[in-house]
């Protein structure tokens, strides 16, 4: 437990922004599983890159060759047994993004990547090659 180990923890609805945050007032800044649920992608990544001297971002990878091959095949929306176990009624994603997309994201905002781990969560293994197609989840530290 984070507060066990006097680690503080801030929830907020991150659709409102960092604005009451200072700048660099924080070492790390965590987004897990959520950047693509939220309206405003880029003012989120620049609040946090703001208020933290690095960023921690984690998200699904929709370019995944399980749900390529499956809105290819079936024609229909793409779900897994892993991390995108959800319908397309429920998904809590708004957005559809990709590993390669991230980087490039990143890539055109000199935003600085320092770690990328690539994660196939239905086998339980770090993935090393072709993480844009094999890869579901993604984590990667960034900053300025």
């Amino acid at each position: 437990m984070g507060l066990q180990r006097g680690l503080d923890i801030v929830q907020a609805d991150l659709n409102s922004g960092l604005a009451p945050f200072a700048d660099g007032q924080f070492d790390y800044v965590v987004l897990s599983h959520t950047l693509q649920a939220v309206r405003d992608v880029e003012r989120l990544i620049g609040d946090m890159l703001r208020v933290g001297r690095k960023s921690i971002v984690s998200f699904p990878n929709f370019a995944y060759h399980k749900l390529r091959k499956m809105l290819n095949e079936q024609g229909r929306s793409p779900m897994s047994s892993g991390l995108l176990r959800h319908e397309w009624y429920n998904t809590p994603n708004i957005r559809f993004f990709s590993i390669a997309d991230f980087e490039e994201f990143c890539r055109d905002r000199q935003i600085q990547i320092h770690e990328r781990i690539a994660l196939d969560t239905e086998e339980g293994q770090v993935v090393a090659e072709d993480v844009n197609r094999l890869a579901d989840m993604a984590i990667f530290v960034i900053s300025r």
